[in-house]
């Protein structure tokens, strides 16, 4: 059971503590969040009989009714409504506050919640998630995938302990918000060695055989990067973008180590571009700058950085 201060004080006494069960405040958040109350019962890890009598329990201590009866299982009344933002807030900030301050060990219990802006940092993230959890199987993640707007607001809000990114080398001097550098990648232009034999490509062309060229390019990176002419054809994904390329139909320019490692040796094919060389693209892990990262992240990331 959690402690904390009660705020009112009387002069010249020492603080006074409330005994409030914070385990009725978790049980409130899984049903209020899920809309039922069996579903509640696996998350927080008690019986559903223990669900509903601590949902009674605050009910009387608050001297509201919390949830009404639904055919799919409950729904909140109008006054749990109104106390969630701030049930949500504390508690989330008491979990923040232990898992800052607990000896992390293979026993430790703590939800790493991650934000990918990229399917790049997905993929590189898939096999340190695997090293991770068999290092430490009670560490559960919860991976997102956002545009890099809305993962910054999810930063500057604490909804997420960090978020992985691609950026190129050139813009990480312009990085408001605190980061730990990954890995470094090259970029270059490929294909596939049947289209770049059908069309004459060799180790280096230049920006006038280039132009002839279909070329392929992902949303994103074509707003990072100043392309040398406008694509023909825009993709949102990675993968959409290779497997646009394994057909025959263009050239695509991105991290050559993925392009390899997806479409095959036997397959990809890289060039360059005379007197054009990419920024390198650097993997960043980003996290709330008045917020220090939580012990668990913290060794995730020392994970990855060591693995790399």
């Amino acid at each position: 059971m959690l402690l904390c201060y009660n705020i009112r004080m009387e002069d010249n006494s020492k603080p006074r503590y409330s005994n409030t069960n914070w385990n009725l405040y978790r049980t409130f958040l899984a049903c209020y969040e899920f809309r039922n109350y069996t579903r509640a019962s696996e998350v927080v890890g008690v019986s559903r009989p223990a669900v509903t009598q601590n949902i009674k329990e605050l009910s009387k201590q608050l001297g509201v009714c919390l949830f009404h009866p639904h055919r799919k299982g409950v729904e909140p009344s109008s006054d749990a409504i109104a106390i969630y933002p701030t049930i949500k807030m504390v508690v989330d900030s008491l979990i923040e506050a232990e898992e800052s301050v607990q000896v992390f060990n293979e026993e430790s219990s703590a939800v790493i919640k991650i934000i990918c802006t990229t399917n790049f940092a997905g993929y590189y993230l898939n096999e340190h998630i695997v090293n991770f959890s068999d290092k430490f199987p009670n560490i559960r993640f919860d991976i997102q995938n956002k545009s890099v707007d809305d993962a910054l607001v999810a930063l500057e809000k604490n909804k997420t302990h960090m978020v992985f990114s691609i950026i190129p080398s050139s813009k990480l001097s312009s990085l408001d918000f605190n980061h730990i550098e990954i890995e470094r990648f090259p970029q270059s232009f490929f294909t596939t060695k049947t289209f770049a034999k059908k069309y004459n490509i060799g180790k280096s062309i230049t920006e006038k055989e280039f132009d002839e060229l279909k070329f392929i390019a992902i949303r994103t990176v074509h707003n990072y990067f100043d392309m040398i002419k406008s694509p023909e054809i825009f993709v949102d994904t990675q993968e959409m973008l290779l497997r646009l390329i394994s057909k025959d139909i263009g050239v695509g320019f991105g991290i050559w180590e993925v392009a390899r490692d997806v479409m095959g040796k036997e397959i990809a094919f890289q060039f360059n571009i005379d007197n054009k060389k990419p920024d390198d693209v650097v993997l960043i892990c980003l996290h709330p700058p008045k917020q220090s990262i939580t012990k668990a992240a913290s060794t995730f990331v020392d994970l990855i950085k060591k693995g790399c």
